[in-house]
């Protein structure tokens, strides 16, 4: 009889034990699946992130283009305005931009 109350009672304690074992392995592999959704937030974030970048150095690049455009424009019109009072005129063909080689 006393034999089997050992036996209850290891058996108790064996089930005990995986349990905990059990437990200490969810707890590791929550803590992996964490890391692991971590890291992807940190990749879209860096991916987002370039992408703002890159956005954002297209519209520098073409608010600089869009302020050269202006300028030479505008030299253009002071040169034909300064060709005009000398009585000559600035001839710019359609097909052939100034600015063509």
């Amino acid at each position: 009889m006393l034999t089997y109350k050992i036996l209850g009672v290891a058996g108790f304690v064996i089930l005990y034990l995986l349990s905990l074992l059990k437990i200490r392995k969810l707890k590791f592999e929550n803590r992996e699946l964490a890391i692991q959704k971590e890291s992807e937030k940190q990749k879209r974030f860096l991916a987002e992130k370039e992408k703002r970048d890159i956005l954002d150095a297209v519209s520098r690049q073409n608010i600089a283009h869009t302020k050269y455009k202006e300028r030479v424009e505008s030299v253009i019109k002071e040169q034909a305005t300064l060709l005009n009072k000398h009585g000559l005129s600035l001839i710019l063909h359609e097909d052939k931009p100034w600015n063509s080689e």
